[in-house]
């Protein structure tokens, strides 16, 4: 174990993380004008208010991901059965989902690092200065982990509005998504709780039994959250 926050099943080898996530560094929030103007992440209250763990906690509809034949497509369009890039070359089969929902319209922290960019819910766990950590946490000059496995320093933080809310589990609890590795986890559930209950579907999945949670997650995930212990802001 190299302390990155792989081997305690939260399905992150490199478990790193992210920084604040507060904005941008000109103080509007959004430079595009799909955020806020106040650096609160929702000027409408429409789903970031309240605890920021029991906020959405996925990636926009139009996220970019890899597949293992090198197709690039929208995380929206994914299946179950696909193989997605995690990092360093490795890819990883898809076997059900956290969360799908077309119609959601909120807000998401946004990293960039040089020609790369992350747009995550404010909870969603990534891997950020050898830690997972939520993105919210994350900050200009705190590192990322790129699709090649390399590490690259955040250049700004931005908090943007975007459609949709997609979330694949793969096998091994990583996704590449436009270039930068995420976590498949959230602080809604403590990651490795999230990864033991998340066993036996996996299970079902290899011996041939197709997605056994048939949509439960993605459908029934507030309620399923609720009753669980959240996750930490960061894991070592």
């Amino acid at each position: 174990d190299d302390g990155t926050g792989d081997d305690d099943g939260t399905g992150d080898d490199d478990g790193t993380g992210d920084d604040d996530g507060t904005g941008d560094d000109d103080g509007t929030g959004d430079e595009d004008g799909t955020g806020d103007d106040d650096g609160t992440g929702d000027d409408d209250g429409d789903d970031e208010s309240g605890d920021p763990a029991d906020s959405n906690t996925c990636f926009p509809a139009d996220s970019m991901v890899e597949t293992a034949d090198g197709t690039i497509k929208r995380i929206d369009k994914v299946q179950i059965g696909d193989s997605l890039h995690v990092g360093g070359g490795r890819y990883s089969t898809v076997f059900s989902w956290g969360h799908k929902d077309e119609s959601a319209f909120t807000t998401f922290v946004r990293l960039e690092a040089g020609d790369a960019k992350i747009e995550l819910s404010h909870t969603h766990y990534l891997p950020v200065n050898g830690k997972l950590m939520i993105a919210m946490d994350a900050k200009v000059g705190d590192r990322v982990v790129v699709a090649d496995g390399s590490e690259r320093e955040i250049s700004a933080v931005k908090i943007v509005k975007k459609q949709g809310l997609y979330n694949p589990h793969t096998m091994e609890g990583k996704i590449v998504v436009n270039g930068i590795v995420a976590s498949i986890y959230t602080r809604a559930v403590a990651p490795k709780l999230a990864s033991s209950l998340l066993a036996l579907p996996r299970l079902a999945y290899r011996l041939g039994l197709g997605d056994v949670l048939g949509g439960l997650l993605h459908r029934k995930s507030p309620l399923i959250a609720a009753i669980l212990p959240k996750g930490l802001p960061s894991y070592a």
